[in-house]
């Protein structure tokens, strides 16, 4: 079939044919040259022993298997760095996979309450304090730390560890109207 003196079957083809290189292009753009070169960054920092990309609406998850570091921030810090060179700033969520055990993790929320306190009323000191005593009932080590973005909580106890991540919001202006 011919229109103008082209053919119409052919144009389809051509069409459809740059549509699924450019596609495919795009694929292996990510893959090559954005995924596997965070994956091999992010695998090289000091205390990950394994990173995954998934894929989610929102953009990535990256799973970060951490072993037991004793700095938490430190390597935390160093993957959100890696991540925002990579990827765009907002289309990322960085998350921890530890060693966990029930009563590492009953712990983390008996402590959860005093830390929810510290990201309302800024008590970071006393809610550290408490946090260790609760720590010490139960025979674990802790370590608790704040910087400008996030709260740390490093559980210890045996081979096993707990590692929670609460980013800080901060406050936000209330409006009265009247």
């Amino acid at each position: 079939m011919k229109y103008r003196k082209f053919r119409i079957d052919i144009m389809v083809a051509l069409a459809l044919l740059t549509v699924f290189i450019l596609v495919g292009g795009q694929i292996a753009y990510g893959r090559f040259f954005v995924e596997r070169p965070l994956l091999n960054e992010l695998q090289s920092i000091p205390g990950v022993t394994t990173a995954k990309l998934e894929k989610t609406p929102a953009g990535h998850d990256i799973v970060l298997q951490i072993s037991a570091v004793g700095n938490l921030p430190s390597v935390y810090q160093q993957a959100k760095d890696v991540a925002r060179r990579n990827l765009s700033p907002d289309s990322f969520t960085l998350k921890i996979v530890d060693n966990r055990t029930p009563l590492l993790t009953e712990l983390y929320w008996q402590m959860q309450i005093h830390i929810e306190e510290a990201v309302v009323q800024g008590n970071f000191a006393t809610v550290a304090e408490r946090i260790s005593d609760l720590a010490a009932t139960k025979g674990v080590s802790e370590n608790f730390y704040v910087d400008e973005e996030c709260i740390y909580l490093e559980l210890y106890q045996d081979e096993t560890y707990l590692y929670a991540v609460r980013h800080r919001v901060p406050p936000q202006r209330r409006t009265v109207t009247t």
